[in-house]
């Protein structure tokens, strides 16, 4: 996998992820399975004997699914389920989504809420632009 953390442990063996021997699986954090002692991918593991490759991570938004980083493993697999996710982390060029987002005016790292806020409380009709661009992402 390029060396890159683009997985949740256990990963499928080399030859499993060549062959498309594996489930995949894609979403935010609910798909984590950390505070589960028999996490969804265990069980699919076990219910299709195939190993499952959890490319899951905090906050991930519709978007992420879409990574060019991500498809070749999507497509590969035998199965391959996608989450439903929040639109709260999408984004745009300008306004990248996410828990926090450059403030255009300040150059500041702040929480998107706030830098939202600092929008309607200065220019309205960019206000709503913004909103647009999310929303149609």
């Amino acid at each position: 996998m390029d060396g890159e953390n683009l997985f949740r442990g256990p990963c499928p063996s080399a030859e499993d992820l060549k062959n498309g021997r594996y489930i995949c699986l894609v979403g935010a954090a609910q798909l984590l399975g950390r505070f589960h002692s028999d996490s969804f991918q265990h069980k699919l593991a076990r219910k299709f004997n195939l190993p499952v490759l959890n490319l899951s991570v905090p906050a991930a938004g519709p978007e992420f699914a879409l990574s060019p980083k991500l498809r070749p493993y999507l497509e590969n697999a035998q199965l391959t389920i996608v989450q439903v996710m929040s639109g709260r982390s999408i984004g745009y060029d300008e306004y990248p989504g996410g828990w926090k987002t450059t403030d255009l005016t300040t150059g500041e790292l702040r929480p998107r809420e706030a830098v939202l806020r600092s929008i309607w409380e200065t220019d309205v009709e960019k206000f709503g632009q913004v909103l647009r661009r999310w929303n149609d992402n």
